[in-house]
């Protein structure tokens, strides 16, 4: 391709150009499968950050998602620091989800949009079945097992090992490390 003037454009810098701009024109989380997480990402404009010198307090950026099956979900954006919000998201079935940004930013106010959320083979998010038991979504029990590491990060490579050694051998998938 030749450009006014004379310049040739190269067909390797054409095709990075266009690849480039189908992928931004796709929206947040398409193909996201369910219930995994997508993230939107919010940026202030150098004009809405000045603005807004306090964006943790004064930006309110709030998205609704309506699932296939017409289920909706209120989440708020969070501030990420400096002038970026994100807002996190796990569809909870496949098919079609639309979503409805409002905000006290008049740029991104009303912005609505779709996407397709991708078949997952995920038993759902994990929830009270009653009192004194838990199940998945799906309806199948969930026992929730856990195994104490204290001070993991001060424990030699040895006790690390017979920590998890002694974790396996009680017949534990995981072993999860809280830092509170």
């Amino acid at each position: 391709m030749q450009l006014a003037g004379g310049t040739r454009v190269p067909a390797s810098l054409l095709a990075l150009i266009f690849t480039a701009a189908i992928l931004r024109a796709q929206p947040p989380c398409a193909n996201t499968p369910a219930y995994s997480t997508c993230e939107f990402a919010f940026e202030l404009t150098p004009a809405e950050a000045a603005a807004h010198p306090d964006p943790y307090r004064d930006v309110d950026i709030q998205a609704e998602f309506r699932s296939p099956r017409f289920k909706t979900f209120l989440l708020p954006a969070v501030w990420d620091g400096g002038n970026r919000f994100f807002l996190r998201f796990s569809p909870t079935e496949d098919g079609q989800w639309v979503y409805k940004v409002t905000s006290n930013l008049k740029r991104l106010d009303g912005q609505q949009g779709a996407f397709t959320a991708a078949a997952s083979e995920a038993p759902g998010f994990v929830r009270a079945a009653n009192v004194h038991h838990w199940q998945w979504e799906n309806k199948q029990p969930h026992l929730w097992l856990a195994d104490v590491a204290d001070r993991l990060g001060f424990l030699s490579s040895a006790e690390f090992d017979a920590k998890l050694a002694q974790t396996v051998q009680n017949k534990f998938t995981h072993l999860r490390v809280s830092v509170l």
